[in-house]
């Protein structure tokens, strides 16, 4: 199916259980079917199961999987541009130009590390009947883990196609049936949602270091996943809910990082206060990649394939001169537009409250940056739309909601600056805020794309939401607009391959068309 199930699910599988556990194989590999290798010498000590578990982060920082991370959530966004680097499959992307063919439309990648996350789930409990030292607790929180990676893959993959593969079972044997038919949205959704309930319940609170702690699942890196889901599927006050058990948990000490140092600790350095969950690329002995191709860095020799968009650079400008993160994240008109977020680690010259917007010159990173999923800005803005979203929402719900935007907000203007109410006291302006705000605040870090798409399902409408991409284009306008005019348009398709090897997948009914 989904990625040759029958041959490179079974391969990768193999591959993983080899590097863990055995340094020379060859011989025995030939005396024992492949499936009794999985079945009858790895899964036998608490070191398999956290070394299965410390594979499935690593095939999810791979360069292909981290790849389309970026580019399903800024590629089709307002955020980007293009440059000359990039490749006939991204300019396809962005120019809303989209094949079965073409080659990032592939999901192989994410059914990889779910088929990880589905060994895990299977085979780690026997573990405990072997291994006499290895304890439930521990169990417990890779389980959690196993669960929580696999409902992120899914809640990529169901923003991303919307109909997938509910893929529960893990892939050993060559023999195995994989030719899954897809399910709809709203059961992958329920499935995400029931995982990440039991995963809360079992997940580690920290782990024993600051850098693991940030870099692995823990409670509150589910709580918010969960969120986030909620949010995706209208449910506000579960969303609230979820945001309210990070921001109650003391024990996790999140706070923002301070506006002057918030670039080189935050997305420099890594691991920051108020990182809640982030891959470590460093710990996983990985280099993103992603970023550095994508968005371009001097000291690795790469040329960016996409720069930041006039649009957002003037987003920054016409809501105040000193908002810092216009300095930070992206370079001015005349430096091109460059994006310095993940590839750049600090300002040569300090912030200058007096200077012209923008200002700095910057120190691109040599090492490798990490790329962070959920951030205390996060929840903030998570529950401020819950909040302005739900049914029945008052003055009071805005007013919280302003607040939290507020929280992002002061720290950008260095407590310079703030949103009165009197301008936002109605849904539909705090509402717009809170869309602007989460521009601002997250560019680059995949999840404009989403934000612009949650706007349509809400609305069930493509216009308003066309009427803000529309700006970033140059040319093919009203093609692009007649394309996203359907709403099946804003999902991908589903790749010529998958479809050639899993007879039960049903295409994108926009990319049924002739023409398309």
């Amino acid at each position: 199916m989904i990625i040759d199930m029958k041959n490179r699910l079974t391969y990768i599988v193999l591959l993983i259980i080899l590097s863990i556990s055995f340094p020379s194989c060859d011989d025995w590999l030939s005396i024992k079917p492949e499936g009794d290798i999985v079945e009858d010498d790895f899964w036998q000590s608490e070191a398999d199961v956290k070394g299965m578990v410390m594979s499935a982060y690593r095939f999810l920082s791979s360069a292909n999987t981290m790849n389309r991370i970026v580019i399903w959530g800024e590629f089709r966004s307002d955020n980007i541009s293009l440059e000359s680097s990039a490749s006939n499959d991204e300019r396809n992307i962005f120019n809303v130009n989209i094949l079965p063919a073409n080659g990032l439309t592939s999901w192989g990648d994410f059914y990889k590390v779910i088929n990880i996350c589905n060994l895990i789930l299977e085979k780690a409990p026997a573990v405990r009947e072997r291994d006499l030292d290895f304890s439930e607790n521990a169990l417990n929180n890779y389980l959690a883990e196993a669960l929580t990676i696999r409902s992120l893959c899914f809640f990529y993959l169901v923003r991303v196609y919307g109909r997938v593969p509910l893929v529960l079972e893990a892939t050993i044997s060559e023999n195995q049936n994989m030719d899954c038919k897809q399910s709809d949205e709203s059961v992958v959704l329920e499935q995400i949602i029931k995982d990440l309930i039991l995963a809360e319940e079992y997940a580690a609170i920290q782990w024993e270091s600051n850098a693991l702690t940030k870099g692995r699942v823990t409670r509150n890196a589910v709580r918010a996943l969960l969120a986030d889901v909620y949010l995706w599927n209208m449910q506000y006050d579960e969303c609230i809910n979820a945001c309210d058990r990070i921001l109650d948990d003391k024990s996790a000490m999140l706070e923002l990082v301070d506006g002057k140092t918030m670039f080189s600790d935050v997305f420099g350095q890594g691991n920051s206060t108020e990182s809640i969950f982030e891959l470590n690329f460093s710990i996983n002995g990985q280099r993103n990649d992603a970023t550095a191709s994508l968005y371009g860095n001097p000291q690795k020799n790469r040329s960016p394939h996409v720069k930041a968009s006039p649009g957002l650079y003037n987003s920054y400008k016409t809501v105040d001169q000193l908002d810092i993160r216009g300095k930070d994240f992206l370079g001015s008109s005349n430096r091109g537009y460059r994006i310095y977020k993940y590839e750049a680690v600090s300002s040569l010259s300090d912030f200058s409250e007096e200077a012209s917007f923008p200002q700095g010159y910057y120190r691109s990173a040599s090492s490798t940056s990490n790329w962070i999923f959920y951030r205390l800005p996060d929840i903030y803005l998570i529950k401020a739309e819950a909040l302005s979203e739900k049914e029945g929402a008052s003055e009071t719900d805005y007013r919280e909601a302003l607040a939290l935007v507020n929280l992002v907000y002061e720290r950008a203007t260095l407590n310079n600056d703030s949103y009165l109410f009197d301008n936002y006291s109605s849904g539909v302006a705090i509402k717009k805020l809170i869309l602007e705000e989460r521009r601002r605040e997250f560019a680059f870090e995949g999840k404009r794309w989403f934000d612009l798409l949650r706007k349509v399902r809400k609305e069930e409408s493509t216009i308003d939401t066309w009427n803000i991409l529309a700006l970033n284009y140059e040319e093919n306008v009203e093609l692009i607009r007649a394309k996203l005019s359907n709403k099946n348009a804003w999902y991908l398709p589903v790749n010529q391959n998958e479809m050639s090897l899993n007879p039960n997948l049903v295409q994108n009914p926009f990319y049924q068309v002739s023409g398309y």
